[in-house]
């Protein structure tokens, strides 16, 4: 079966229609979903929205710039799309989680972690983050 520019095998334990070990997926609720979401974009942001956003981002020990540029993002990508790999290797301790000191100055350092653990941080912060976009 094609897929893109990839071939793949048919094969007789593979369901038809079906990409590697994954089943085709109905995705037209997606696609409701986002010319309602468009619809939206189109009316924009206002700067005092925009700026509110900026500084809850800095907060978080964001810069200025990264900040605006995360929050003007949402406008031309406005679904986001995570592939999170459940393996055995996730167990394996070579990530970092980025932590943030508690107190009047934000102190950020690495600390050492499973992938798994490097995983679930960045899923809950972008999660946390789209939350805020709406």
């Amino acid at each position: 079966a094609a897929h893109g520019r990839f071939s793949l095998p048919e094969s007789k334990n593979r369901p038809p229609g079906s990409v590697g070990r994954c089943r085709k997926i109905d995705v037209t609720w997606l696609i409701r979903s986002l010319s309602e979401k468009k619809r939206k974009w189109q009316a924009g942001r206002n700067l005092m929205e925009e700026n509110k956003l900026v500084d809850d981002l800095m907060t978080e020990g964001v810069t200025v710039g990264l900040a605006r540029t995360l929050v003007r993002s949402t406008d031309s990508f406005a679904l986001r799309i995570w592939l999170v790999d459940n393996s055995g290797s996730m167990n394996n301790v070579d990530g970092n989680l980025v932590v943030q000191s508690k107190g009047p100055s934000i102190r950020v350092q690495n600390v050492k972690c499973t992938r798994w653990e490097e995983a679930t941080s960045a899923l809950l912060w972008h999660a946390k983050f789209s939350a805020k976009m709406k």
